[in-house]
């Protein structure tokens, strides 16, 4: 039964009033989990490609590294997805879901996902947009099943209540927010496309393939063999400090081994420094600071000395990927003595600060489209707050 709300929402396009109407998912669609993973590992039948939570992202279905299983005869179509099927995670994130264009025929799914099928004309797209604007919240989560790892069941999502307008302003709303998802779509392409040149550039620079010439056209000299503690004046863990000493505010930041945690009142460094993370999974990532700030144990603080650019170190070592010498062990860790005899070729000053300005300069860029994407997400979280009730 689809029933009339007296709300309408605080957007609307023009020539659409009236108030909306809402129904339960389960009586406008179909709605059908996949195929269970086969315990005795199914080995006769058809082996097809099929989807995974793990492949199941936001208004998209990653196609690249499908896993197989087998499928009998008479689940080929119990189990397939056809184009305008709306695929949703039943566990992992409930409720993150895209619509399915088809671009794979023989695609299948599997339990942990939910396919919806609308058994009335509807917008199949605004599902997917009305479940984005309700994830996170206790409407939504009110649904979910399960202890620490919830679950989205056939059961609880049938009772969904959606919105019902008419199929022109369904459209209508689909087809802007779709708009707005293609400008983040590009603008993603953009970043990835930016940093793939960066990291091509990176490899060519640091293997010196690819080389500056000074102010003159003339060649640099040529690089040395330096140890890393022979290119740093600065080169030491921070002070420890206790989490009661970070506050959400304050007036100097704090950074560990993966950026900033917090405020305090003091400071312990003051100036340029580049950040080596030394524990934890994510042991060898730099970052960087300036001005007054406090450096915890949990971060090399580290400066040039006469003969180094303190940010062309941050983007050898960036390069370098410093985690893959961490110690093996329950918490990974790096060893500041061990990292101070790390030989690498380093060239003269003049052309560290020559690489270290072309490669800043693309992080720059890389940068402001990161900045775009976050301005274009918020902007449409505010877009589907006020276009839906």
């Amino acid at each position: 039964m689809i029933t009339k709300k007296k709300t309408v929402p605080e957007l609307r396009f023009p020539g659409f009033e009236g108030a909306w109407g809402v129904a339960a998912l389960g009586q406008i669609a179909d709605i059908k989990l996949g195929k269970m993973l086969d315990k005795e590992k199914q080995t006769s039948g058809h082996l097809l490609p099929y989807l995974n939570n793990i492949s199941l992202r936001w208004n998209e279905v990653d196609t690249s590294n499908l896993p197989r299983m087998y499928f009998r005869d008479n689940e080929l179509d119990r189990f397939g997805l056809r184009s305008g099927d709306v695929v949703v995670c039943e566990g992992g994130e409930p409720g993150r879901s895209a619509l399915w264009d088809g671009r794979l025929p023989d695609l299948k799914f599997q339990k942990a996902i939910h396919r919806v099928r609308f058994n009335v004309p509807f917008e199949q797209r605004l599902l997917v947009l009305y479940l984005e604007k309700i994830a996170g919240t206790t409407k939504f989560e009110m649904l979910f099943t399960g202890g620490g790892i919830k679950h989205l069941t056939r059961e609880t999502f049938s009772l969904l209540q959606i919105p019902m307008i008419s199929l022109p302003e369904q459209r209508k709303i689909a087809e802007f927010l779709t708009a707005v998802d293609g400008r983040i779509g590009q603008l993603s392409q953009k970043k990835a496309l930016l940093e793939d040149y960066k990291k091509g550039v990176m490899q060519q620079l640091f293997t010196q393939a690819l080389r500056f010439k000074d102010d003159h056209g003339n060649d640099f000299p040529e690089w040395e063999e330096k140890r890393l503690g022979e290119l740093c004046s600065t080169f030491k863990s921070g002070k420890g400090i206790t989490s009661e000493q970070i506050a959400e505010a304050g007036e100097f930041p704090v950074f560990g081994g993966n950026g900033l945690r917090g405020y305090t009142d003091a400071f312990t460094h003051d100036g340029e420094f580049m950040l080596i993370g030394r524990q934890g999974a994510l042991c060898g990532n730099i970052n960087r600071v300036s001005g007054k700030s406090y450096i915890s144990e949990h971060a090399i603080a580290v400066a040039g000395n006469e003969l180094a650019n303190t940010e062309w170190l941050a983007q050898r070592l960036h390069h370098l990927n410093l985690n893959r010498l961490s110690e093996s062990s329950a918490q990974p860790g790096l060893a500041v003595n061990k990292l101070e005899r790390l030989k690498l070729m380093a060239p003269s000053l003049p052309e560290q600060t020559k690489i270290a300005n072309f490669l800043t300069a693309l992080d720059r860029k890389i940068e402001s489209v990161s900045t775009q994407i976050t301005g274009m997400q918020t902007w449409k979280k505010g877009l589907l707050q006020q276009m839906f009730v």
